[in-house]
Protein backbone atom coordinates (compact mmCIF):
# COMPACT_ATOMS: atom_id res chain seq x y z
CA UNK A 1 0.00 0.00 0.00
CA UNK A 2 0.82 3.39 -0.27
CA UNK A 3 -0.34 6.49 2.26
CA UNK A 4 1.11 9.41 2.64
CA UNK A 5 0.57 9.34 6.53
CA UNK A 6 1.90 5.99 7.35
CA UNK A 7 4.22 4.78 4.84
CA UNK A 8 4.72 2.18 2.29
CA UNK A 9 4.97 -1.28 3.09
CA UNK A 10 6.20 -4.06 1.10
CA UNK A 11 5.89 -7.90 2.50
CA UNK A 12 7.04 -11.33 0.94
CA UNK A 13 5.69 -14.04 3.20
CA UNK A 14 6.58 -17.68 1.51
CA UNK A 15 7.59 -21.29 2.25
CA UNK A 16 9.01 -22.74 -0.89
CA UNK A 17 8.04 -26.14 -1.85
CA UNK A 18 10.14 -29.11 0.19
CA UNK A 19 12.05 -29.89 -3.22
CA UNK A 20 13.83 -26.68 -2.96
CA UNK A 21 16.00 -28.08 0.43
CA UNK A 22 16.80 -27.55 3.82
CA UNK A 23 14.06 -24.03 3.75
CA UNK A 24 11.09 -24.77 6.54
CA UNK A 25 10.50 -21.06 5.93
CA UNK A 26 11.11 -17.93 4.52
CA UNK A 27 9.92 -14.17 5.63
CA UNK A 28 11.03 -10.90 4.41
CA UNK A 29 9.95 -7.70 5.02
CA UNK A 30 11.33 -4.12 3.47
CA UNK A 31 11.63 -1.39 6.10
CA UNK A 32 8.86 1.62 6.08
CA UNK A 33 9.25 3.96 3.60
CA UNK A 34 10.10 7.58 5.19
CA UNK A 35 7.44 9.48 3.46
CA UNK A 36 7.84 12.11 5.64
CA UNK A 37 10.56 13.91 7.25
CA UNK A 38 10.64 16.71 9.79
CA UNK A 39 10.09 19.16 7.65
CA UNK A 40 7.41 17.71 5.64
CA UNK A 41 6.79 15.47 3.01
CA UNK A 42 10.26 13.72 1.34
CA UNK A 43 11.44 14.92 -1.67
CA UNK A 44 11.86 11.38 -2.79
CA UNK A 45 8.01 10.65 -2.25
CA UNK A 46 6.28 14.28 -3.46
CA UNK A 47 4.59 12.43 -6.32
CA UNK A 48 2.93 8.68 -6.16
CA UNK A 49 4.97 7.37 -9.30
CA UNK A 50 8.25 7.67 -7.05
CA UNK A 51 6.74 5.91 -4.26
CA UNK A 52 5.32 2.88 -6.11
CA UNK A 53 8.93 3.03 -8.12
CA UNK A 54 10.52 2.66 -4.67
CA UNK A 55 8.23 0.12 -3.74
CA UNK A 56 9.14 -2.11 -7.09
CA UNK A 57 12.79 -1.37 -6.95
CA UNK A 58 12.55 -2.50 -3.06
CA UNK A 59 10.95 -5.71 -4.27
CA UNK A 60 13.47 -6.39 -6.67
CA UNK A 61 15.97 -6.35 -3.96
CA UNK A 62 13.74 -9.03 -1.77
CA UNK A 63 13.51 -10.99 -5.09
CA UNK A 64 17.91 -11.02 -5.29
CA UNK A 65 18.09 -11.22 -1.13
CA UNK A 66 15.66 -14.68 -2.19
CA UNK A 67 17.63 -15.83 -4.72
CA UNK A 68 20.52 -15.49 -2.82
CA UNK A 69 19.40 -17.83 -0.37
CA UNK A 70 18.74 -20.75 -3.11
CA UNK A 71 14.86 -20.04 -3.94
CA UNK A 72 13.40 -18.62 -6.75
CA UNK A 73 12.10 -15.19 -6.22
CA UNK A 74 8.85 -14.07 -7.29
CA UNK A 75 10.35 -11.76 -9.94
CA UNK A 76 12.21 -14.56 -11.83
CA UNK A 77 9.98 -17.59 -11.79
CA UNK A 78 8.40 -17.29 -8.64
CA UNK A 79 5.90 -19.67 -6.57
CA UNK A 80 3.05 -19.47 -4.75
CA UNK A 81 3.04 -18.10 -1.56
CA UNK A 82 0.86 -19.94 1.36
CA UNK A 83 0.93 -19.88 4.74
CA UNK A 84 4.02 -21.21 6.96
CA UNK A 85 4.56 -21.93 10.83
CA UNK A 86 8.00 -21.18 10.68
CA UNK A 87 9.69 -17.90 9.47
CA UNK A 88 13.55 -16.70 9.71
CA UNK A 89 14.79 -12.78 9.20
CA UNK A 90 16.90 -13.01 6.01
CA UNK A 91 19.02 -9.86 5.26
CA UNK A 92 20.80 -9.52 1.81
CA UNK A 93 21.99 -6.73 -0.39
CA UNK A 94 22.07 -7.17 -3.94
CA UNK A 95 25.44 -6.32 -5.80
CA UNK A 96 26.34 -2.71 -7.22
CA UNK A 97 25.18 -3.97 -11.00
CA UNK A 98 21.99 -5.29 -9.74
CA UNK A 99 21.37 -2.20 -8.04
CA UNK A 100 22.37 -0.27 -10.89
CA UNK A 101 19.68 -2.36 -13.05
CA UNK A 102 16.81 -1.44 -10.22
CA UNK A 103 17.03 2.20 -10.22
CA UNK A 104 17.40 2.29 -14.23
CA UNK A 105 14.25 -0.22 -13.96
CA UNK A 106 12.57 2.35 -11.37
CA UNK A 107 13.25 5.01 -13.57
CA UNK A 108 11.95 4.10 -16.66
CA UNK A 109 8.62 2.81 -15.10
CA UNK A 110 8.31 6.59 -13.74
CA UNK A 111 9.13 7.83 -16.93
CA UNK A 112 6.36 5.96 -18.57
CA UNK A 113 3.70 6.18 -16.16
CA UNK A 114 4.30 10.16 -16.23
CA UNK A 115 4.78 10.13 -20.21
CA UNK A 116 1.16 8.48 -20.45
CA UNK A 117 -0.66 10.83 -17.93
CA UNK A 118 0.98 13.80 -20.07
CA UNK A 119 -0.75 12.08 -23.34
CA UNK A 120 -3.56 11.34 -22.09
CA UNK A 121 -4.14 14.94 -20.93
CA UNK A 122 -2.92 16.28 -24.24
CA UNK A 123 -5.90 14.25 -26.16
CA UNK A 124 -8.72 15.44 -23.69
CA UNK A 125 -7.36 18.47 -24.65
CA UNK A 126 -7.73 17.82 -28.60
CA UNK A 127 -10.66 16.22 -28.57
CA UNK A 128 -12.07 19.40 -26.69
CA UNK A 129 -10.44 21.48 -29.34
CA UNK A 130 -12.57 19.14 -32.22
CA UNK A 131 -15.78 19.29 -30.52
CA UNK A 132 -15.46 23.56 -30.08
CA UNK A 133 -14.09 23.74 -33.93
CA UNK A 134 -17.54 21.49 -34.37
CA UNK A 135 -19.96 23.95 -32.75
CA UNK A 136 -18.15 26.96 -34.22
CA UNK A 137 -18.36 25.11 -37.91
CA UNK A 138 -22.20 24.62 -37.27
CA UNK A 139 -22.81 27.87 -35.38
CA UNK A 140 -21.13 30.11 -38.10
CA UNK A 141 -22.85 28.34 -41.34
CA UNK A 142 -19.62 26.62 -42.64
CA UNK A 143 -20.57 23.05 -44.13
CA UNK A 144 -17.48 22.61 -45.29
CA UNK A 145 -15.93 22.67 -41.53
CA UNK A 146 -19.04 20.62 -40.32
CA UNK A 147 -18.59 18.19 -42.88
CA UNK A 148 -14.97 17.90 -42.20
CA UNK A 149 -15.69 17.34 -38.52
CA UNK A 150 -16.90 13.72 -39.13
CA UNK A 151 -15.45 10.54 -40.34
CA UNK A 152 -16.16 10.13 -44.65
CA UNK A 153 -18.78 7.59 -45.01
CA UNK A 154 -18.40 6.09 -41.01
CA UNK A 155 -20.15 8.66 -39.26
CA UNK A 156 -23.26 7.77 -37.91
CA UNK A 157 -26.42 9.64 -35.68
CA UNK A 158 -29.44 9.24 -33.52
CA UNK A 159 -31.41 12.60 -34.00
CA UNK A 160 -33.48 13.63 -31.15
CA UNK A 161 -36.80 13.23 -33.40
CA UNK A 162 -36.51 9.52 -32.40
CA UNK A 163 -35.59 8.65 -36.02
CA UNK A 164 -34.15 5.61 -37.13
CA UNK A 165 -29.84 5.78 -37.12
CA UNK A 166 -28.33 8.21 -39.35
CA UNK A 167 -25.59 6.83 -41.82
CA UNK A 168 -24.18 10.40 -43.54
CA UNK A 169 -22.23 9.38 -46.82
CA UNK A 170 -18.92 11.04 -47.99
CA UNK A 171 -17.81 14.19 -46.84
CA UNK A 172 -18.44 16.15 -50.19
CA UNK A 173 -22.16 14.91 -49.55
CA UNK A 174 -22.22 15.96 -46.41
CA UNK A 175 -20.74 19.18 -47.65
CA UNK A 176 -23.66 19.72 -50.53
CA UNK A 177 -26.47 18.93 -47.73
CA UNK A 178 -25.68 21.24 -44.92
CA UNK A 179 -24.69 23.61 -47.81
CA UNK A 180 -27.97 23.35 -49.09
CA UNK A 181 -29.64 23.87 -45.44
CA UNK A 182 -28.06 26.69 -44.73
CA UNK A 183 -28.76 28.59 -48.33
CA UNK A 184 -32.49 27.64 -47.38
CA UNK A 185 -32.04 29.80 -44.02
CA UNK A 186 -31.62 27.17 -41.54
CA UNK A 187 -29.13 28.79 -38.69
CA UNK A 188 -27.91 27.18 -35.46
CA UNK A 189 -26.73 28.75 -32.26
CA UNK A 190 -26.07 26.11 -30.09
CA UNK A 191 -23.65 25.48 -27.25
CA UNK A 192 -22.23 22.91 -24.84
CA UNK A 193 -22.81 22.57 -21.20
CA UNK A 194 -21.39 20.44 -18.42
CA UNK A 195 -19.29 18.68 -21.19
CA UNK A 196 -17.25 15.34 -19.64
CA UNK A 197 -14.86 13.71 -21.71
CA UNK A 198 -13.54 10.41 -21.39
CA UNK A 199 -10.38 9.14 -23.49
CA UNK A 200 -9.72 5.17 -24.18
CA UNK A 201 -6.85 4.72 -26.36
CA UNK A 202 -7.19 6.12 -30.06
CA UNK A 203 -11.26 6.47 -28.79
CA UNK A 204 -13.54 9.41 -26.63
CA UNK A 205 -16.70 9.68 -25.40
CA UNK A 206 -18.04 13.29 -24.98
CA UNK A 207 -21.30 13.82 -22.80
CA UNK A 208 -22.60 17.32 -22.83
CA UNK A 209 -25.68 19.02 -22.36
CA UNK A 210 -26.65 21.08 -25.82
CA UNK A 211 -28.18 24.22 -25.38
CA UNK A 212 -29.35 27.07 -27.37
CA UNK A 213 -31.48 27.73 -30.74
CA UNK A 214 -32.28 26.25 -33.98
CA UNK A 215 -34.20 28.46 -36.62
CA UNK A 216 -37.71 29.07 -35.44
CA UNK A 217 -37.00 26.75 -31.99
CA UNK A 218 -35.88 29.33 -29.66
CA UNK A 219 -35.65 26.74 -26.92
CA UNK A 220 -32.97 23.72 -27.66
CA UNK A 221 -32.08 20.80 -24.91
CA UNK A 222 -30.46 17.56 -25.64
CA UNK A 223 -28.65 15.55 -23.83
CA UNK A 224 -25.67 14.53 -26.27
CA UNK A 225 -23.12 11.51 -26.50
CA UNK A 226 -20.54 11.70 -29.00
CA UNK A 227 -17.45 9.41 -30.17
CA UNK A 228 -14.57 10.76 -31.54
CA UNK A 229 -12.11 8.56 -33.10
CA UNK A 230 -8.04 9.47 -33.34
CA UNK A 231 -7.20 8.47 -37.00
CA UNK A 232 -3.64 9.74 -38.41
CA UNK A 233 -3.02 12.35 -35.37
CA UNK A 234 -6.51 13.74 -35.93
CA UNK A 235 -9.97 13.25 -33.98
CA UNK A 236 -13.39 13.08 -35.74
CA UNK A 237 -16.75 12.17 -34.98
CA UNK A 238 -17.52 9.06 -35.47
CA UNK A 239 -21.04 8.35 -33.66
CA UNK A 240 -23.84 11.05 -32.13
CA UNK A 241 -26.86 10.08 -29.86
CA UNK A 242 -29.24 13.06 -29.01
CA UNK A 243 -32.41 12.93 -26.96
CA UNK A 244 -34.29 15.70 -26.40
CA UNK A 245 -34.52 17.08 -22.04
CA UNK A 246 -38.00 17.38 -21.00
CA UNK A 247 -38.63 19.88 -18.45
CA UNK A 248 -41.49 18.85 -16.62
CA UNK A 249 -42.02 22.16 -14.74
CA UNK A 250 -40.80 24.97 -16.93
CA UNK A 251 -39.80 28.15 -15.53
CA UNK A 252 -42.45 31.17 -16.34
CA UNK A 253 -39.62 32.37 -18.08
CA UNK A 254 -39.53 30.76 -20.85
CA UNK A 255 -42.97 31.67 -21.60
CA UNK A 256 -42.39 35.19 -22.45
CA UNK A 257 -39.23 33.90 -25.26
CA UNK A 258 -40.16 35.15 -28.13
CA UNK A 259 -40.42 37.62 -30.30
CA UNK A 260 -43.85 39.45 -30.04
CA UNK A 261 -45.66 42.27 -32.24
CA UNK A 262 -47.96 45.02 -30.94
CA UNK A 263 -51.16 44.75 -31.45
CA UNK A 264 -53.54 46.74 -28.91
CA UNK A 265 -52.63 49.97 -26.60
CA UNK A 266 -55.47 50.90 -24.65
CA UNK A 267 -55.83 53.44 -21.32
CA UNK A 268 -58.39 52.90 -19.47
CA UNK A 269 -59.79 55.05 -15.87
CA UNK A 270 -60.53 53.74 -12.41
CA UNK A 271 -63.83 53.05 -13.64
CA UNK A 272 -62.50 50.46 -16.17
CA UNK A 273 -63.75 52.67 -19.11
CA UNK A 274 -61.60 53.02 -22.04
CA UNK A 275 -60.28 56.32 -22.58
CA UNK A 276 -59.62 58.01 -25.77
CA UNK A 277 -56.18 58.54 -26.95
CA UNK A 278 -54.62 61.01 -29.63
CA UNK A 279 -51.03 59.85 -29.02
CA UNK A 280 -50.78 56.49 -28.69
CA UNK A 281 -48.32 53.82 -30.39
CA UNK A 282 -49.71 51.73 -33.02
CA UNK A 283 -46.69 49.84 -33.39
CA UNK A 284 -44.11 48.03 -31.80
CA UNK A 285 -41.40 45.26 -31.62
CA UNK A 286 -41.15 43.22 -28.36
CA UNK A 287 -38.11 40.41 -28.00
CA UNK A 288 -37.34 38.22 -24.87
CA UNK A 289 -34.49 36.20 -24.80
CA UNK A 290 -33.03 33.02 -23.41
CA UNK A 291 -30.35 34.57 -22.00
CA UNK A 292 -32.42 37.04 -19.64
CA UNK A 293 -32.32 40.09 -22.13
CA UNK A 294 -35.20 42.22 -23.82
CA UNK A 295 -35.24 44.88 -26.15
CA UNK A 296 -38.59 47.41 -26.70
CA UNK A 297 -39.39 49.53 -29.39
CA UNK A 298 -42.53 51.67 -30.18
CA UNK A 299 -43.65 54.25 -33.03
CA UNK A 300 -46.73 56.81 -32.51
CA UNK A 301 -48.88 57.55 -35.57
CA UNK A 302 -48.62 59.67 -38.16
CA UNK A 303 -44.62 60.03 -37.97
CA UNK A 304 -43.65 62.39 -40.52
CA UNK A 305 -40.30 62.55 -42.92
CA UNK A 306 -37.88 65.24 -42.44
CA UNK A 307 -37.56 67.99 -44.59
CA UNK A 308 -33.80 67.94 -45.84
CA UNK A 309 -31.45 67.64 -42.63
CA UNK A 310 -34.62 68.03 -40.46
CA UNK A 311 -35.11 71.18 -38.39
CA UNK A 312 -34.95 71.24 -34.44
CA UNK A 313 -38.80 71.00 -33.97
CA UNK A 314 -38.76 68.20 -36.60
CA UNK A 315 -36.36 66.18 -34.61
CA UNK A 316 -38.53 66.80 -30.93
CA UNK A 317 -41.33 65.59 -33.17
CA UNK A 318 -39.37 62.66 -33.97
CA UNK A 319 -38.12 61.82 -30.72
CA UNK A 320 -41.00 62.25 -29.43
CA UNK A 321 -42.93 59.51 -31.55
CA UNK A 322 -40.43 57.15 -30.98
CA UNK A 323 -39.87 55.02 -27.62
CA UNK A 324 -37.18 52.49 -27.33
CA UNK A 325 -35.20 50.89 -25.10
CA UNK A 326 -33.09 47.31 -24.22
CA UNK A 327 -31.63 45.38 -20.72
CA UNK A 328 -32.79 42.44 -19.09
CA UNK A 329 -35.70 41.11 -17.31
CA UNK A 330 -37.18 39.10 -14.07
CA UNK A 331 -40.55 37.47 -13.51
CA UNK A 332 -41.83 37.39 -10.20
CA UNK A 333 -44.31 34.76 -10.77
CA UNK A 334 -46.04 35.46 -7.22
CA UNK A 335 -47.20 38.44 -7.70
CA UNK A 336 -47.76 38.34 -11.62
CA UNK A 337 -44.96 40.89 -12.61
CA UNK A 338 -42.47 41.57 -14.70
CA UNK A 339 -39.74 44.14 -14.16
CA UNK A 340 -37.65 45.22 -17.53
CA UNK A 341 -34.19 46.36 -16.45
CA UNK A 342 -33.26 49.03 -18.61
CA UNK A 343 -29.79 48.99 -19.81
CA UNK A 344 -30.48 52.23 -22.09
CA UNK A 345 -33.01 54.68 -23.22
CA UNK A 346 -33.68 56.53 -25.95
CA UNK A 347 -34.47 59.46 -23.09
CA UNK A 348 -31.53 59.61 -20.59
CA UNK A 349 -33.77 60.10 -17.85
CA UNK A 350 -35.55 57.01 -18.05
CA UNK A 351 -32.81 54.28 -17.37
CA UNK A 352 -34.73 52.53 -14.55
CA UNK A 353 -36.72 49.80 -14.01
CA UNK A 354 -40.47 49.10 -14.80
CA UNK A 355 -42.68 46.59 -13.58
CA UNK A 356 -45.71 45.27 -15.27
CA UNK A 357 -48.48 43.52 -14.55
CA UNK A 358 -48.70 40.66 -17.08
CA UNK A 359 -51.07 38.25 -18.29
CA UNK A 360 -51.27 35.61 -21.26
CA UNK A 361 -54.22 34.83 -23.44
CA UNK A 362 -53.37 32.19 -26.14
CA UNK A 363 -50.61 33.39 -28.27
CA UNK A 364 -50.74 36.41 -26.18
CA UNK A 365 -49.39 38.99 -23.73
CA UNK A 366 -51.07 41.72 -21.99
CA UNK A 367 -48.69 44.47 -20.33
CA UNK A 368 -50.22 46.75 -17.90
CA UNK A 369 -48.22 49.54 -16.45
CA UNK A 370 -49.18 50.61 -12.48
CA UNK A 371 -52.04 53.19 -12.76
CA UNK A 372 -50.41 57.04 -13.41
CA UNK A 373 -51.83 60.21 -13.51
CA UNK A 374 -55.66 60.11 -12.65
CA UNK A 375 -55.19 56.29 -11.99
CA UNK A 376 -54.73 55.77 -15.65
CA UNK A 377 -53.45 52.50 -16.25
CA UNK A 378 -52.10 52.07 -19.98
CA UNK A 379 -52.19 48.12 -21.12
CA UNK A 380 -50.18 46.92 -24.56
CA UNK A 381 -51.15 43.82 -26.09
CA UNK A 382 -48.78 42.10 -27.73
CA UNK A 383 -48.86 38.94 -30.02
CA UNK A 384 -46.23 35.79 -30.69
CA UNK A 385 -44.90 35.99 -34.00
CA UNK A 386 -44.32 32.23 -34.61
Amino acid sequence: SCGHDTGAFLFVDSTPPSSIGGWRGLWLQASVLPLKSSSGFSPHFSHPFYCIGEMIRRALRTDCAIRKAGAPGPFTGGFPLPSFSSRRNIKARPTEREESKMKAWTTLFVISMFATVVALAGDVDDVRAAEDNYYAAMNSGDARGWARSRLSEESTRFGPGGALLEVFGSLEEQEQIRKAEFDAGLKYNLRARHRDIRVYGNTAVVTLYGVGAVSNNPQVHNRITRVWGKQSGQWKMIHAHLSPLTISTPRIEERFVGTWRLVAFERRGPDGELRPSTNSFSNGLLIYTSTGHISQQLTREGRQTFSGRGSAEEAQEALYSYLAYFGTFTVNEGQGTVTHQRQAHLIPGRVTDGIRYYRFMDNRLMLTAPPGGEDVTTTLTWERIE
